[in-house]
């Protein structure tokens, strides 16, 4: 996956830099990236993420130097949907096992964002966001 982003991100930077006119990227990083904390984090904390997912803490901050974009990354929580309500992770384990396995601690937070509050917001980022803005 690494590598598939990289090569995605080195392709892109090569298209903006090549055009004209006003680009926008919307680039998707993911909650996960700030690591486990028991305090509320915000566009402010710093990354802290878990050594296999490091690569994709790099690709985020490479999208907002990006040259020739104006690209902003939002990092959502756990998506899920609307009538479910829980993580996929979750469910894909309750339908192979008939248990829910818990793969983090039993009094961890699990931050979530309903599918389509999530559309909205990057219809909102993408018409307002600013360039370099990291949600």
């Amino acid at each position: 996956m690494a590598l598939t982003d990289a090569n995605l991100l080195a392709a892109l930077s090569e298209t903006f830099a090549a055009g004209s006119g006003r680009k926008r990227l919307l680039y998707t990083g993911g909650g996960w990236l700030y690591g486990n904390s028991r305090r509320v984090l915000d566009e402010t904390a710093p990354y802290d993420p878990p050594p296999e997912w490091r690569w994709a803490a790099e690709a985020a901050q490479r999208v907002v130097r990006l040259d020739g974009v104006e690209a902003c990354v939002v990092h959502p929580a756990n998506v899920v949907d609307a009538g479910v309500g829980a993580p996929p992770i979750l469910l894909e384990d309750a339908q192979e096992t008939g248990r829910v396995r818990l793969p983090v601690a039993r009094d961890a937070t699990w931050p979530l964002v309903e599918q389509s509050a999530l559309a909205v917001l990057y219809a909102l980022v993408l018409e307002k966001g600013l360039p370099g803005e990291v949600i």
